[in-house]
């Protein structure tokens, strides 16, 4: 879809009584946030659901604004687009708000938006998650079909999950803005956010004055069909890590055999092994999807990465039990993170319909994310939505790019392909970082404050390529 005019935007909105200067004015609301450094403040904005039923349900979107810690603030804000897709922006603001952003809340307000389907904006949930003292029921097949289908059952009584899409969150920002009062307004978006972001900015280019991307998903790309080799490469990469490590390479040599047996092993059927649960002992079941699912989640955090060595190693060698309890702990610790039902009225209306037959035999993962999608997305049951954000044009809107070299989710090269439309778009490639990497603060957080202050200066990126890995994990 071609770039819209801010006159034709303002004619939509009009249509839809959000227009310029018309819409009553919000109300803030002082409130305390743990860990949340200086002031901050929360309201809710209600909009419509169905925008082509303006007369229909509503949903209260739920904001929080932190407020700047200095006494001159900056006129525009920085609007956070949080991913997944499903996850909250006001659920972190204990991130936002404390020391990884405290250079930018210097002079700037950061207003975090539930996006709708998400937090305290009519979310989606549905509750896939295992049962304490139970390993094998975090060692189950993502989406199973049975709950989701359970989901989607109730889920209508507060929502109509066709309406939760990438360009409601667009419109849902949009209104945001203009009954905020905010002109102009700074953009982050992380992952799937960035997605929000590109489509944001397709849309209403006039109201962007600057972009921060990190984890960037190219607009034209379909989740989830590069999931498989992604995840190998970064698989790749922390095998490499470890052999070019000393006391990781002592710990567990020839760290690669240990990986392709691993892979032969699960080639031949679900692996067992014994986990203790409570106070007796359980025979678990584990299979190749499952690990692969769980080890694309683990690589997204170098804490979490730095055990893969310890388990391929053990499971190299027919120990599965400490694969299995990693795997537990990476389902547990993933529990809550994001709304699934938002996360498939976006993927099965947007993504799931575009996706191919391909042969991924080469890889741990194979197929399985595509087809336990397409299985979601059967009990799930939306339509098909056209994505504008797809094709999109030239734009020249500063941009800030922030990709973690070992990252299997949004590896660099998805920055790449969403650059070439970006031409004031500068990219910076942490080679020790992936999805969510520590050791922001003293870096990252200073090339995004001093890139807001003066979008047009050159910056020396140079601290990146001192974040390092955590250390690998020992044996015992």
């Amino acid at each position: 879809m071609r770039t819209l005019t801010w006159i034709i935007a303002a004619a939509f909105l009009c249509l839809h009584g959000v227009a310029e200067g018309t819409a009553a004015p919000v109300v803030w609301k002082p409130c305390t946030l743990n860990g949340v450094q200086g002031k901050a403040e929360c309201t809710t904005i209600s909009v419509a659901e169905d925008r082509a039923k303006p007369n229909g349900r509503l949903i209260a979107l739920r904001l929080t604004r932190l407020l700047p810690l200095s006494q001159s603030p900056a006129s525009d804000p920085v609007f956070v687009l949080q991913g997944g897709p499903g996850q909250s922006a006001v659920g972190l603001a204990k991130f936002y708000g404390g020391e990884d952003w405290a250079t930018t809340r210097a002079t700037r307000a950061i207003v975090l938006l539930d996006q709708r389907g998400t937090g305290a904006s009519n979310a989606l949930d549905c509750s896939t998650v295992g049962r304490e003292g139970d390993p094998q029921s975090y060692l189950g097949e993502m989406f199973p079909e049975d709950l989701i289908s359970h989901c989607a059952a109730g889920i209508v009584a507060h929502a109509d999950p066709t309406r939760y899409t990438t360009m409601d969150v667009v419109e849902d920002l949009e209104e945001v803005r203009n009954r905020l009062g905010y002109d102009i307004i700074d953009l982050y978006g992380t992952s799937y956010g960035t997605r929000v972001a590109l489509a944001y900015l397709e849309r209403y280019p006039r109201r962007v004055r600057a972009m921060i991307l990190k984890g960037v998903v190219e607009p034209q790309s379909v989740v989830p069909s590069s999931f498989a080799e992604d995840t190998e490469r970064a698989v790749r990469l922390t095998i490499e890590d470890c052999a070019a490590d000393p006391q990781c390479s002592g710990d567990y040599p020839d760290l690669a055999a240990a990986y392709a047996k691993l892979r032969a092993a699960l080639d031949k059927g679900p692996i067992a092994a014994d986990l203790t649960a409570g106070e007796h002992k359980q025979r678990v079941t584990l299979s190749r999807g499952v690990v692969s699912a769980a080890f694309r989640s683990a690589l997204q955090a170098t804490p979490f990465a730095a055990h893969l060595p310890r388990v391929i190693h053990a499971a190299g060698q027919g120990d599965y039990a400490p694969l299995a309890s990693f795997v537990v702990e990476v389902r547990k610790a993933g529990e809550g993170a994001a709304s699934t039902g938002m996360m498939l009225s976006v993927l099965c209306a947007e993504d799931a319909p575009l996706l191919k037959d391909e042969n991924r035999s080469n890889t741990l993962m194979g197929s399985y994310w595509e087809e336990r999608l397409k299985a979601a997305c059967a009990a799930w049951n939306v339509p098909s939505r056209k994505t504008p954000y797809r094709s999109p044009t030239v734009h020249s809107t500063p941009t800030l790019m922030v990709s973690g070299y070992l990252d299997p989710a949004t590896p660099p090269v998805h920055a790449e392909g969403a650059a070439k439309n970006l031409p004031n778009a500068r990219h910076v490639v942490v080679r020790n970082g992936s999805h969510s990497f520590a050791g922001m603060k003293g870096c990252i957080d200073v090339l995004i404050a001093s890139f807001l202050e003066n979008p047009a200066r050159p910056q020396d990126a140079g601290c990146a390529d001192k974040i390092k890995r955590p250390p690998f994990a020992r044996p015992d």
